[in-house]
């Protein structure tokens, strides 16, 4: 309701916070930011490679498959080649 009706502006609270901190409470606070996100970042790496390992081993599977079925596509077409009678004419 107050940030509806512009009486509670957070950027101005946060910035009067920050000025009224310390150098060392600053970098402290600064610090601590910077590890929550190289942690999220790390995580967040983790997950992607991941994924990325499931989706390789995926298309690995597919390729497999497809390559199957190609041959044995190409196996039966080979034998119906054989299989068609040969008209002898006399």
């Amino acid at each position: 309701m107050l940030r509806k009706d512009n009486l509670l502006d957070e950027e101005v609270a946060s910035r009067q916070e920050l000025d009224q901190l310390s150098t060392d409470e600053k970098l402290a606070k600064l610090d601590k930011s910077l590890d929550e996100t190289f942690g999220r970042l790390t995580e967040l790496t983790e997950k992607f490679n991941g994924v990325q390992q499931q989706f390789k081993q995926r298309i690995t599977r597919a390729e497999k498959r497809l390559r199957s079925e190609h041959e044995a596509l190409e196996d039966k077409l080979a034998t119906q080649r054989l299989a068609v009678p040969q008209h002898i004419t006399h």
